[in-house]
């Protein structure tokens, strides 16, 4: 008769994901960083793509296209596979906001904005970059 022990080990604390540092920012993104922490106004993976965007930007002082974040994020482990489709609404709801279903009008948003096109790293063809707005812009999220 076998015990009710289990014979491997719980893989919960070696499966939790690492807390990493912060990364240091530019002093004009820090007032949005700030507001939509404590705010709690994202989603767990839209911050992590907002945090990803602003990593790109302070490694290699440009702005990514979709397809370069992605591929960016899924190099460090923050995707399961290399697909855009996975970041995407985030961006959206970064950008524009998120629709309320009852008035159609979008709520928040104006957190990122897009640059003009360039020619994508990885796609080969032209993009639009993304950027982080600055503190001060038109609005600020959630008003």
């Amino acid at each position: 008769m076998r015990s009710a022990q289990p014979l491997q080990g719980s893989l919960l604390s070696e499966s939790a994901k690492i807390d990493r540092p912060r990364k240091r920012v530019r002093q004009v993104s820090k007032g949005q960083y700030a507001a939509l922490r404590d705010g709690d106004r994202l989603s767990g993976r839209t911050a992590d793509v907002l945090r990803e965007l602003a990593a790109f930007y302070n490694r290699r002082a440009s702005w990514p296209t979709v397809q370069e974040l992605t591929t960016w994020m899924f190099e460090r482990g923050d995707l399961p596979r290399n697909d855009s489709r996975l970041i995407a609404p985030r961006l959206t709801e970064l950008c524009r906001g998120i629709k309320d279903r009852q008035t159609g009008e979008y709520r928040g948003g104006g957190v990122i904005e897009s640059l003009p096109a360039r020619p994508c790293a990885i796609a080969k063809t032209k993009a639009h970059p993304l950027r982080i707005t600055e503190i001060g812009a038109k609005f600020m999220v959630g008003q």
